[in-house]
């Protein structure tokens, strides 16, 4: 058995005054991985937002001793939703330590002996040799689904593309195609008196004529 798993297991059963802050909780986890540090965040219903941050921190020191504290953590507290973002923050050994715990919730024997040694801390591990996947309620199987498949992060929007800029810019209107006959009338007004001015030449002209 690791020591780490030694550790991680019998934090679980012991209680001693925990640091001020959940922020120096973390900070006493990371140097020194005491049983008291992981039972004061698992005990705390904060803890769980600050250990996600502390994993996305660049300047984490000792991401399997955070990993460890949220999957405790959250054993405490499997009859609620996992978000998404707790998914993706545990690493891997973690993830499936917490989707074991889902079901062992519901009295399935472990068959990993590492996790068994961490149920058997927790209050409500009964393990039932008749349990069945039907046990298991809508929201333990959307926690397993999460915890087998994390969503991916999705990407933040950047600015509009020069292509998107120029399909939402306005389409000028088409110009007015020119007749081609340069200065003949243009509206029926025009045309009318040309044709009075034309007949009246015609019938001076005639006029003379005879």
């Amino acid at each position: 058995m690791s020591p780490a798993i030694l550790i991680w297991a019998a934090a679980l059963s012991f209680a001693q005054d925990c640091p001020p802050t959940v922020a120096e909780t973390i900070t006493t986890l990371e140097a020194e991985a005491t049983r008291a540090a992981y039972e004061c965040l698992a005990k705390n219903d904060e803890a769980g937002a600050a250990l996600i941050a502390r994993l996305a921190d660049p300047a984490v020191t000792q991401p399997g001793r955070v990993s460890r504290a949220l999957a405790v953590w959250r054993l405490h507290r499997l009859d609620a939703e996992i978000p998404a973002e707790e998914s993706r923050a545990y690493l891997p050994d973690e993830r499936r330590l917490v989707g074991d715990g889902v079901r062992a919730f519901r009295g399935r024997p472990s068959p990993s002996p590492d996790h068994t040694m961490v149920f058997e801390q927790l209050p409500w591990y009964k393990p039932n040799p008749n349990y069945t996947d039907g046990r298991l309620s809508d929201l333990d199987k959307k926690n397993i689904q999460i915890l087998d498949n994390p969503p991916a992060l999705a990407a933040p929007e950047g600015p509009p593309s020069a292509a998107d800029a120029m399909a939402e810019a306005p389409t000028a209107p088409p110009p007015r195609q020119s007749s081609g006959c340069g200065s003949c009338a243009t509206n029926e007004g025009d045309l009318a008196a040309g044709l009075a001015g034309l007949g009246l030449s015609l019938g001076l002209l005639l006029r003379r004529r005879r």
